[in-house]
């Protein structure tokens, strides 16, 4: 494979590059799809993200439906732009349904989660546990690599920022009336009761666990089995082996790539 890249000299030992531990992420290197074991803390805020996300593709969706169908006189003067409207138009109608089918991998209501990423001060902290937070083991959610690298992301963020909030109220004013010295007056502490704890603790395990899951989603997919080799075809091993890849054409260049089957 590829030896005249080397001209009679014998190649350098190497080993594979070591894989990143093994966590709650699976796939290696640039892949299509990955597999996320997500904790039950952890639905309501992929969920609500999700919902999030779709919200902004739509809204995205209309802009490009409305260049696109605009009238037919327009469309012909600007024949590349009406194209590019359609692609456009083909790529988010898809991103909202692969969003769709991510959602319905999560065993979680649209009523569990309002109550779930609700914060902890207050009514919502007396509501009934969402039947996510009854589930003990965790539940395995795939979808395209891409996106599943920005929802787990995107929901990390949102997570920390309601614990950051939750953590900062109700506010401590301290001015020159609080008496500080000697301690905070009875009055002026909030009443935490056991609804409260329960629901700040599971949203700082959330956020403890959204920070590990991206972690290994970016340590997953910047793995190279061999970092410090460079293929001159994407698919030089299928090529090498007799498989279904695409084969040098008469330049030297890479053929059309395989598609998937």
């Amino acid at each position: 494979m590829q030896h005249h890249r080397n001209a009679g000299v014998d190649p350098a030992l190497r080993r594979a590059n070591t894989p990143p531990p093994a966590g709650n992420v699976h796939g290696l290197g640039p892949v299509d799809a990955l597999r996320v074991d997500l904790q039950p803390g952890q639905m309501p805020w992929l969920a609500a993200e999700i919902e999030i996300v779709r919200y902004y593709l739509e809204d995205e969706l209309e802009h490009v439906r409305a260049r696109y169908y605009e009238p037919e006189a327009a469309r012909k003067r600007r024949r590349q732009d009406a194209r590019d409207a359609e692609e456009e138009l083909e790529r988010r109608a898809y991103q909202i349904q692969a969003l769709a089918m991510i959602r319905d991998q999560l065993p979680i209501s649209a009523a569990a989660t309002a109550v779930a990423i609700a914060g902890p001060w207050g009514e919502a902290a007396g509501q009934s546990s969402p039947e996510h937070e009854r589930r003990a083991e965790p539940t395995a959610v795939a979808g395209p690599a891409a996106l599943m690298t920005i929802l787990i992301g995107g929901a990390m963020r949102h997570a920390a920022e309601a614990l950051g909030e939750a953590l900062s109220g109700p506010a401590f004013d301290v001015d020159e009336y609080t008496e500080s010295g000697r301690g905070w007056a009875a009055g002026d502490l909030p009443r935490v009761t056991s609804a409260t704890a329960d629901k700040l603790r599971v949203l700082a395990a959330a956020v403890h666990a959204f920070t590990d899951t991206y972690l290994h989603v970016l340590a997953h997919q910047a793995y190279g089995f061999d970092p410090e080799y460079d293929p001159v075809y994407a698919d030089e091993l299928e090529v090498a082996a007799g498989g279904r890849g695409a084969a040098p054409d008469a330049a030297g260049g890479a053929g059309a790539p395989a598609g998937n089957s």
